[in-house]
């Protein structure tokens, strides 16, 4: 994990990963294998509908999001997850559960194998610390986070980044909205139907303050002010994100879709592409969440604690 980085960005790191193993001929082949797989069930498109503009406001849904997620019942789903980025491009079928009913416990993982390769993302918060762990093949690394440190942080928000309730859980996605929440300037909101269910799409740009709180020493803020402010960012960065979020009970305001998007030039024309997808679906509703599902295996990996990093992020961008 790059300490540099805010953990709601964590699902890039995890593609970043990969992108810096030194094997790279294993990575292109488990990838392009796992692509090709996950081409027979490529991604339902959004079919999109007019909606008055002011009829939803987008910042409220997001914000009702992560309530929903964080105080609703115990969920599992099915996962895709697609990165597109700095010339690769990795993906993989994965799960995904939280225990809901005011706990941050959730796990999320992605694995792919075949005859000649293998690799997982696992990322698991069990109330007390976060754990992730990425395999290729026989390469292997676990690092964590001791969350209950972060009851030493001024417990109030800054004008710059989320609250300490998104700092007390990492990996989950209510944690990960409530970030997004922040950080972000949204678009009027558009409604459509996924599959049927119907949706709305929210998608937003980066707040220019923090931006430059993120970005403090490696990026002239006033650079970030300009109509190429994109062109001046970190490559590995998202210049968008872009939520499908369903609308009907039993599962209302779920994200189904979290899509982080960069800008580029085309044909004299900017436009948006998806550089990191998470879809889930068939989303069900469970009595309870194993335990053992909040636990970490990792067998012989040495864990690397994060604790110190974490913290320093922290307090940058939660100070005033």
């Amino acid at each position: 994990m790059n300490p540099k980085l805010p953990l709601l960005l964590c699902l890039l790191a995890a593609g970043g990963y990969f992108w810096l193993t030194r094997e790279h001929r294993q990575i292109t082949q488990v990838a392009n294998e796992a692509i090709g797989q996950l081409d027979s069930s490529s991604p339902i498109e959004v079919q999109s509908t007019s909606l008055p503009t002011n009829a939803i406001n987008a910042d409220k849904v997001i914000a009702q999001a992560a309530d929903l997620l964080l105080q609703g019942p115990p969920l599992h789903a099915k996962a895709r997850f697609k990165i597109d980025l700095l010339e690769q491009q990795l993906a993989a079928p994965g799960e995904y559960w939280h225990q809901g009913q005011g706990s941050r416990k959730t796990r999320l993982e992605f694995a792919y194998q075949s005859d000649s390769s293998r690799f997982q993302i696992l990322q698991i918060c069990d109330g007390r610390y976060f754990y992730w762990y990425r395999k290729l093949n026989a390469d292997t690394q676990l690092e964590f986070v001791d969350l209950k440190q972060i009851e030493s942080v001024d417990n109030e928000s800054s004008p710059f980044i989320a609250g300490r309730r998104a700092w007390d859980a990492v990996g989950g996605l209510s944690s990960m909205m409530d970030h997004i929440a922040k950080t972000f300037h949204f678009e009027p909101v558009q409604q459509g139907t996924l599959d049927g269910i119907p949706v709305v799409v929210i998608q937003g740009r980066w707040r220019e303050d923090s931006l430059a709180r993120l970005l403090e020493g490696q990026v002239d803020s006033a650079k970030l002010a300009g109509e190429d402010w994109w062109q001046k960012l970190p490559p590995h960065l998202p210049h968008m994100v872009k939520f499908t979020i369903g609308t009907e009970a039993p599962f209302r305001w779920f994200p189904y879709r979290v899509e982080f998007l960069q800008y580029q030039t085309v044909d004299k024309k900017v436009v948006a592409r998806p550089i990191v997808t998470l879809e889930l679906y068939e989303v069900s509703a469970v009595a309870t969440v194993p335990e053992s599902l909040f636990q970490i295996a990792a067998g012989n990996c040495e864990p690397h604690d994060l604790t110190a990093f974490y913290l320093d992020r922290v307090h940058q961008f939660t100070r005033r």
